[in-house]
């Protein structure tokens, strides 16, 4: 019997470990001469951005990510969604835009929404890109997905999403 108590108590331990790490937590991350601030769900978990250029935020979940980066051309350019669309095909392995462009908001700011299939590696991907400006620079965030479990934590990205604040 005080080997079944000992059992339990330490499973019993390692569910309450496991909750305290599924919490919501408030990042904020510098974004040009303003902070964002946004709210992660629980079980995502923050990935090392070393290395890759440009990027400010990145999350993991599964094989979804969420990613905040600056993007490597500039708010002086005549078009952003062509731009932004030129940039996509350009960047992506066998892109497939799946929805039309739409305008939509990134913490108050306009901003421009793709959603494309493409392949990375062997894997088949789904992304939702919104691209917008900010002090003269532009920024992306990013959700992926493998294309057939998209639409699983979508809803997480969309609360994301909505808590993007930037300092004014």
């Amino acid at each position: 019997m005080k080997r079944v108590s000992f059992y339990l108590v330490i499973f019993l331990l390692g569910l309450l470990l496991i909750s305290c790490g599924q919490k919501e937590k408030e990042v904020t991350v510098e974004v040009g001469s303003t902070e964002a601030t946004l709210t992660i769900p629980g079980g995502w978990a923050e990935r090392d951005t070393m290395g890759t250029e440009g990027v400010l935020l990145y999350y993991r979940k599964d094989r979804s990510s969420v990613m905040l980066r600056k993007e490597p051309y500039s708010d002086a350019e005549a078009d952003l969604e062509t731009v932004a669309q030129d940039h996509i095909s350009d960047n992506y392995n066998t892109v497939q835009f799946i929805e039309d462009v739409e305008d939509a908001t990134v913490g108050g700011k306009d901003a421009k929404k793709f959603v494309f299939n493409c392949k990375v590696g062997t894997f088949q991907m789904t992304y939702q890109y919104l691209v917008f400006k900010l002090d003269g620079d532009v920024y992306a965030l990013t959700y992926s997905s493998l294309k057939d479990a998209y639409k699983e934590h979508l809803p997480e990205f969309e609360a994301i999403l909505a808590s993007l604040q930037f300092a004014q």
